[in-house]
């Protein structure tokens, strides 16, 4: 009894931990006060919000955190997608080489990696803006990716790649028409966590974007935090929360379906059952002899 409610009131804490920061972001995104130090009543105005949508900068900066998280998920996951198909085909040494050099990055202090960045773009002279704001994302988005990937490999059945192999398919095509369609979730989930990642990013941002700030790094040079910056948040929170509540109604709706599917299959195999038995019975009634026939062939051979 002890142990349950010690468990529940962790599990509690917990949540609270994470998502009482977030409850207090909504209540002061209606705070009345006009600033951030104190809560006067609530304002259910918007003011806020219109005030959000009224900064052309700052709008700026969330239109280039978003195209560079964009952008970044798709090259990073593509690219780190064929780096871990290729990793697989190494013996399991250059593996665990390749794994170790990869794991670099994931572990690695963000702010050495935005310095090395740095240093790097402007050794070979490159300017700090959209390029090297994308080029870093991309860098230490696709170790997240080929680790992702790599999982999503080690539960593909490698007798259906020889199979492909063997019945004449080029590697290309086995990798486009069999290895890409197995490794769908893992690639659905590795353009979410690096669209999420890039999103979330201010170290390596605040060293690589030059003039071209975005969001993260707009809030953080702000000379003081503004009332809207919280908006901002609600607005992001509540569109995530939409996103996910989408994603589990159509998981959900597909379980659904193919638990319908599968019970209508059991039903029709057992109708399927049914009706062959009863044809076995009507068959064996249809080769049994009438009454009327056994009666006369008793007759004859009592005469």
């Amino acid at each position: 009894m002890f142990k349950k409610i010690f468990l529940k009131s962790y599990l509690l804490l917990a949540f609270m931990f994470l998502y009482l920061p977030l409850f207090f972001v909504i209540i002061f995104s209606f705070n009345n006060s006009g600033d951030v130090y104190s809560f006067k009543n609530f304002s259910f105005g918007f003011h806020f919000y219109k005030e959000l949508f009224e900064k052309s900068i700052f709008l700026s900066s969330i239109i280039v955190s978003i195209l560079i998280g964009i952008l970044s998920a798709l090259i990073s996951t593509i690219m780190g997608t064929f780096a871990a198909i290729s990793l697989s085909k190494f013996t399991a040494k250059k593996q665990k080489l390749f794994f170790s050099l990869n794991n670099i990055p994931i572990i690695n202090a963000d702010i050495i990696t935005a310095a090395g960045l740095m240093i790097l773009f402007i050794s070979f002279m490159i300017p700090l803006g959209y390029f090297s704001l994308l080029a870093s994302h991309i860098s230490f988005c696709i170790p997240y990716v080929i680790v992702t990937i790599t999982v999503g490999l080690k539960n593909i059945n490698s007798n259906l790649i020889n199979a492909s192999l063997d019945l004449g398919a080029t590697p290309f095509y086995t990798v486009r028409k069999i290895v890409i369609p197995l490794l769908k979730t893992a690639i659905i989930v590795s353009l979410i966590l690096s669209f999420a990642l890039s999103i979330d990013d201010f170290v390596i941002s605040y060293f690589t974007s030059g003039p071209k700030q975005n969001a993260s790094v707009y809030i953080y040079t702000l000379l003081k935090y503004f009332p809207y910056v919280n908006a901002f948040g609600v607005i992001l929170g509540v569109f995530l929360a939409i996103i996910f509540a989408v994603f589990q109604f159509l998981s959900f709706y597909k379980n659904k379906k193919q638990r319908f599917i599968i019970k209508k299959k059991q039903i029709s195999k057992k109708i399927t059952l049914v009706s062959s038995k009863i044809n076995k019975l009507e068959a064996n009634f249809k080769n049994l002899a009438p009454p009327s026939i056994k009666k006369e062939h008793f007759n004859e051979k009592k005469t």
